[in-house]
């Protein structure tokens, strides 16, 4: 049997997806092709991967793409970054009729949100062919399915998919931090350095708390780190010793520990981000804050959880206990290994191709 073709930018993501079909011994019937620069590692075993590093020219790296994709039973495009994969896919829109979109965030909202010029309006004129005719999308939230119908007249399938192992629910701690003794609120602002988080915002709001006996941590480790440095010393200024910046990179053990210890988290995007920060701390029984007006509120209020609008007023105070369980025992229902597999199956199963006579 033909292999699936998996097309991904550099990410974490990557090891995930690879360390879930290792664990489920589906890792021979892949292939990989990642966009960004990487080297042999023991933990990918005998994976079929291909690098393409900024030292590939693009007429080779198109040439790799397609014919891999020709070669391949089926497709998926882990997330919708990089431009010569969307032009390529859009050039052959046959290979769509097997190309399942495992759509990210950014790779849709970037139509409302990317800076306008001729490069996004020829970028969006290839995106566009390419959202109108793949076969399936898989995606976490489904009002971002929605809105790809809505702006691109998508007809594909939709599936619902936690998508990677950082999305599911994180193993409760059995002591919290605030159970061992008295310390200042921890307050976690954002996920990332990218400009979309609005630091800034709310930086200026938690400076206007003055009583309150708080730290702010703000995740700045990877995205945009001009914006990363611009907000570390914004932070400094107006909150000074009570504000710390997160600049190094943590493993995800690390980072699950670290989130273990905070008591509430304050989200300010404008669109769907972040997923992995918040499920992790809904998970943990804490306190969220996100927009109500984004297609994660709805998503996450359907599945019985308790969190709050960042656009009202705030209660800097932690999650109730009761409210803390309910939220543990509906991340736990919701976001596990068994309901990952189980969606990461059906794509598998090619049940959503198009086929023709």
């Amino acid at each position: 049997m033909r292999h699936i073709l998996n097309v991904f930018p550099q990410s974490p993501f990557f090891k995930q997806y690879l360390a879930m079909l290792k664990n489920d011994g589906l890792l021979s019937g892949h292939r990989f092709i990642v966009y960004g620069q990487g080297e042999r590692d023991a933990e990918y075993g005998n994976a079929s991967i291909e690098f393409l590093h900024e030292g590939v020219s693009k007429l080779a790296k198109g040439f790799i793409l397609i014919r891999g994709a020709l070669s391949s039973r089926m497709i998926i495009i882990h997330g919708l970054q990089v431009p010569g994969v969307t032009i390529a896919f859009a050039l052959f829109p046959a290979l769509l009729r097997k190309t399942c979109w495992a759509l990210w965030g950014w790779d849709l909202y970037q139509r409302k949100l990317a800076p306008r010029g001729p490069a996004f309006w020829l970028l969006e004129f290839f995106r566009s062919r390419f959202i109108r005719r793949v076969a399936a999308i898989t995606t976490t939230v489904p009002g971002d399915y929605q809105l790809a119908r809505r702006w691109y007249g998508a007809k594909a399938r939709y599936i619902e998919n936690i998508l990677y192992a950082s999305h599911v629910a994180r193993p409760t701690p059995r002591v919290s931090a605030r159970e061992i003794g008295p310390r200042p609120l921890r307050i976690q602002i954002g996920n990332s350095a990218d400009p979309a988080n609005g630091h800034k915002e709310l930086i200026d709001r938690l400076a206007g708390m003055p009583d309150i006996d708080f730290l702010v941590y703000a995740p700045l480790s990877y995205g945009d780190p001009d914006n990363a440095a611009e907000v570390a010393g914004y932070g400094a200024r107006l909150l000074g010793k009570r504000f710390i910046p997160l600049l190094k990179l943590m493993g995800f053990e690390e980072y699950t520990a670290y989130l273990s210890d905070i008591d509430l988290a304050i989200f300010n995007h404008k669109r769907q981000q972040a997923m992995g920060n918040i499920i992790g701390l809904l998970s943990l029984g804490k306190k969220v804050y996100i927009r109500s007006d984004i297609s994660p509120w709805p998503y996450f209020k359907g599945k019985g959880f308790e969190l709050f609008d960042t656009k009202l007023a705030w209660d800097l105070s932690p999650l109730s206990a009761e409210s803390a369980e309910k939220n543990i025992k509906a991340a736990s229902s919701a976001f596990n290994e068994t309901a990952l597999s189980a969606a990461w199956q059906l794509v598998f199963s090619g049940a959503w191709r198009v086929r023709t006579r």
